[in-house]
């Protein structure tokens, strides 16, 4: 991803599924998605060596470690509801 991708909705898709993602920290998704949880997932734009990196680390994450980690919790259809409804009240 380049800063042309303004969230990145694979990333969303891939954590949400338990399936580590990469991106570059250009990637609008990538501080606060990636970044939080696993910053060695997050490599500057064009590195190919940390991509590399990023890669490798990725592979050793499980999915059961993605899917407790809490990483989405924030971006969940629950706490969606719930910010609208406190915005509402």
């Amino acid at each position: 991803s380049d800063a042309n991708e303004t969230w990145g909705l694979v990333v969303n898709e891939a954590l949400a599924s338990g399936t580590p993602a990469a991106a570059s920290d250009s990637c609008g998704c990538a501080r606060d998605l990636i970044e939080r949880y696993y910053p060695e997932l997050v490599f500057p734009e064009g590195d190919i060596g940390k991509i590399q990196k990023a890669i490798e680390r990725g592979v050793d994450v499980s999915e059961d470690e993605i899917l407790n980690s809490g990483v989405l919790d924030y971006y969940s259809s629950q706490a969606t509801a719930q910010s609208l409804l406190n915005a509402y009240a």
